[in-house]
């Protein structure tokens, strides 16, 4: 697979006096020990991630500031998906109170069956801060890895 640690030979090591087995980096380095391998693939996918994901976006990755844009990014896509969701969420609540409120209109209807209806039209987001933070805090904690 693309960027992972590859076993080499196993080779004798002058320093130890030992036989031992070398793995081999994506980058084409040689070591003994596979953690130290296994940390450069990492690495390597994580900066090959990068640098695809500033091609998808149209920035040259020579130039700092397009790599900072793409940094910025990074660090907004767990909220921007979060925001998404509730936006996406609110927008079907709202839609579901106009749907109300066309209905009642059609049906006749007196001030205070307006009022009930723009009253559930006009906050669509009602109860739903307690979910918005925890999906964000959820997302923050993701994106930190823990």
């Amino acid at each position: 697979m693309y960027g992972q640690t590859k076993k080499g030979n196993v080779e004798y090591n002058p320093k130890t006096g030992k036989m031992e087995q070398t793995y081999l980096t994506p980058q084409g380095e040689q070591t003994t020990h596979k953690a130290t391998a296994d940390l450069a693939s990492h690495e390597f996918r994580v900066q090959q991630g990068f640098l695809s994901r500033m091609s998808d976006n149209g920035l040259n990755p020579d130039n700092p500031e397009d790599v900072a844009k793409q940094r910025q990014l990074d660090k907004e896509h767990p909220i921007r998906d979060v925001l998404d969701s509730v936006w996406k969420e609110a927008e079907g609540i709202d839609k579901q109170a106009q749907e109300e409120l066309r209905s009642k209109a059609s049906s006749g209807f007196s001030l205070s069956t307006l009022a009930e209806a723009s009253n559930s039209a006009g906050a669509p987001l009602a109860g739903h801060d307690r979910e918005f933070q925890r999906r964000a805090i959820l997302s923050r904690k993701a994106s930190q890895g823990i």
